[in-house]
This record gives C-alpha cells, structure tokens and sequence, in this order.
C-alpha cells in the first residue's frame, strides 16, 4: 500500500529553552507522556518531563526533543514546500497493551503520523479527533 505524499516545509530551531518553545508553541494542541500520565493541552509553563511533545495547529506541526529546560524543536508546514512527508494514520496503545501504563480512554485513539525520510528520519504527530 502506497501512503500519501505530502509537500511540506520542515524548518529547525535547533536547541532552544523551554521558554522560547513554550512561546513559539502557543494556541497549539501538545501532547506528552510523563510521570502522571498522557497528557493533551496546551504547553505546560515548565519543562515537562518526557522525551518527546508533540503540537498541532491546523496544517502546522511541531516535534520536540526535550532534554531538561531545553529542547530540539522541529516545526513541519503541510500547507506546501520541497520536502516529502508521509501520511500514515494508525491509532494509539490498544486495550490490553501492557508495556504502556495510560488510561483507557487514551487507547485505541486515531493518529496522523507524518513521517519525513532521510538520514535522520523524523516524525511529527497529530491525535485526532474520534
């Protein structure tokens, strides 16, 4: 099965502090995991503890990195540009998944996964609505 291509704009912020990336991640949907549990709202006012977050406006999506009080952020722009994205949609931890300790009503949940090839493959995510 072929996945849809997508022409987007990735652009690197490079390694930032959590402040400028809480700004530049301001009226986005962010979603992380950390010791509480899966989390869906906008950017926390400080670090979250977690490897990655995940933001989401329209056709704009943002990937961080985060390491402490700073981050690698990657912004994707599906509104067009010279890099190839793939669309992939697939859904969250299914029920009975015991690797993962989240709610239930975090399972089974639709996803776009926007996957950029390359050397350095990077993916940007977006939980979709049910």
């Amino acid at each position: 099965m072929t996945r849809p291509v997508i022409h987007a704009t990735l652009t690197g912020h490079g390694r930032i502090p959590w402040d400028r990336a809480r700004t530049l991640l301001d009226g986005f949907t962010c979603a992380w995991a950390d010791l509480d549990g899966f989390n869906l709202g906008p950017a926390s006012q400080e670090p979250p503890l977690t490897t990655h977050l995940w933001a989401w406006r329209d056709q704009v999506l943002f990937r961080a990195r985060m390491d402490g009080a700073e981050c690698i952020l990657g912004r994707l722009d599906l509104s067009g540009g010279d890099v190839q994205v793939a669309e992939r949609h697939c859904t969250t931890w299914p029920h009975g998944e015991g690797r993962v300790s989240v709610a239930d009503d975090w399972r089974s949940r639709p996803v776009t996964l926007y996957e950029v090839a390359g050397q350095m493959p990077l993916t940007f995510a977006r939980l979709d609505s049910e």
